[in-house]
């Protein structure tokens, strides 16, 4: 037995057992998806006998989902926004797109390796994104086109001539592929290394890699191919 004045207060014991609810809610969540988590079925995996624990602490499903969404607004916002507004202050002739890409990545990668459940919180956010929840609040959605367009623009600042609608589908497409990529990484034949900061590290050099060129690219640097050939493989 724990002595009366050693046990936890209850105020204590409310905040351990809503911050287990929502770390069980972020590792079945990314790894069912939605529509394949349960309320109850939440509450049972976190050691709560109580079969409305996830009502009684977060009010419901959406409750939940937008304190998810919050913890992972206060993560990768902060981030994003200090990546942005380093390169925002460079001078003409001073920024790569490799940077850029850098920036549009590198937030993504340290939620996938932050403590406790960053790869489960990596892929909650893949599953928030595919399945665009109507329930979330749309402030958090806002952030989320804030922080597109702030990339659009250093794409911009690099390559003036793109244009607006070429960039942000390339923009988005590097947000989308990182954090799909990131998601499947258990997947990958590196998979029983994924936690190691260092090879992280070299992974996400490589994959700025990859975003550079897309973010660079346009149909004026494309080499010359068979337009006609080429559509045809997708549409026949």
């Amino acid at each position: 037995m724990t002595d009366k004045e050693d046990r936890p207060a209850p105020d204590s014991r409310v905040a351990a057992a809503r911050e287990r609810l929502l770390q069980t809610a972020v590792q079945m969540l990314g790894e069912r998806g939605i529509s394949g988590v349960s309320l109850r079925g939440i509450g049972a995996a976190a050691g709560q006998k109580n079969n409305s624990a996830v009502a009684y602490h977060f009010h419901g499903k959406v409750g939940l989902m937008n304190a998810i969404v919050a913890e992972l607004h206060d993560f990768l916002a902060p981030r994003f926004d200090a990546l942005f507004s380093e390169l925002e202050s460079r001078s003409d002739g001073m920024l790569t797109m490799y940077e850029v890409a850098l920036a549009i990545a590198a937030p993504l990668f340290a939620l996938y390796l932050s403590k406790p459940r960053g790869e489960s919180a990596l892929k909650t956010l893949a599953k928030f994104l595919h399945e665009r929840p109507e329930a979330i609040d749309e402030t958090y959605w806002g952030t989320l086109q804030d922080l597109v367009t702030r990339a659009i623009r250093l794409v911009l600042q690099v390559r003036p001539r793109t244009p607006v609608d070429q960039a942000s589908l390339h923009v988005t497409h590097a947000l989308k592929s990182t954090t799909d990529g990131l998601a499947t990484l258990h997947n990958w034949p590196i998979a029983a290394s994924r936690h190691d900061p260092e090879l992280m590290f070299q992974l996400l050099l490589i994959h700025a890699d990859f975003l550079a060129g897309g973010l660079s690219a346009d149909e004026a640097s494309r080499p010359a191919i068979d337009i006609a050939y080429w559509k045809e493989s997708i549409v026949s």
